[in-house]
């Protein structure tokens, strides 16, 4: 856990100047995206006082490097984490990917579709969850969490407990592309249903950040 700390930390070194890095050992990459972000932010959120959690949600701008720049859907998540929003325009993006991918998946599910490439990417329904999960108790946080598990399927165990929602226990087994953010019927280019051992893997993630909720 302190080699884990020490490498975000180094991801922020020199922000005023350089913004916050993707990896340590990329720091003239400039690439830094959403996600990348919003990892570091959670991890923050876990191990700092509330205070240096806050103090960094204020100072992350909205284009967050070359490359990239916070939607206004997510950035409003960012200002609602540092207290300058409710979430509202957040909430309303969240409800309306939950609406939108439930209305794709299942009917493409229903025809016989498997290759991932006529399916909206479930990486951004993983990540949203997380985002609600870290975000206050409020009305619109939980009709939010309803509409977007709609998209989830029960088999998708982090997900539907990220979301307080009932779920079917899986197998934990350490899979190629992450077991949690992705649908288990569709063939994805470049990522097969193959498991992972820890020797292969180093760590088994999936399984690992699921046994932290159980």
């Amino acid at each position: 856990m302190a080699q884990l700390s020490k490498g975000f930390k180094s991801c922020f070194i020199n922000y005023e100047k350089n913004g916050i890095i993707r990896h340590p050992d990329l720091k003239d990459s400039n690439d830094t995206s959403m996600d990348a972000v919003i990892g570091y932010m959670l991890y923050c959120k876990l191990h700092y006082p509330e205070d240096v959690y806050e103090s960094w949600m204020f100072r992350i701008p909205v284009e967050i490097s070359d490359k990239y720049k916070w939607t206004s859907f997510w950035y409003d998540w960012v200002k609602m984490q540092s207290g300058r929003s409710k979430g509202n325009l957040f909430y309303l993006g969240t409800i309306l990917l939950g609406i939108g991918m439930a209305l794709t998946i299942w009917p493409m599910k229903w025809l016989g579709f498997k290759k991932g490439k006529y399916y909206f990417n479930f990486f951004n329904v993983h990540l949203n969850a997380w985002m609600i999960y870290f975000s206050p108790d409020s009305r619109f946080k939980k009709i939010a969490s309803h509409f977007l598990s709609l998209a989830v399927p029960r088999y998708n165990t982090l997900v539907r407990l990220l979301l307080q929602k009932g779920f079917k226990m899986r197998i934990k087994k350490p899979m190629e592309g992450w077991e949690w953010q992705r649908l288990h019927w569709v063939k994805y280019t470049g990522i097969t249903n193959k498991v992972i051992s820890h020797n292969q893997a180093g760590i088994a993630i999936d399984v690992d950040i699921l046994d932290c909720f159980l």
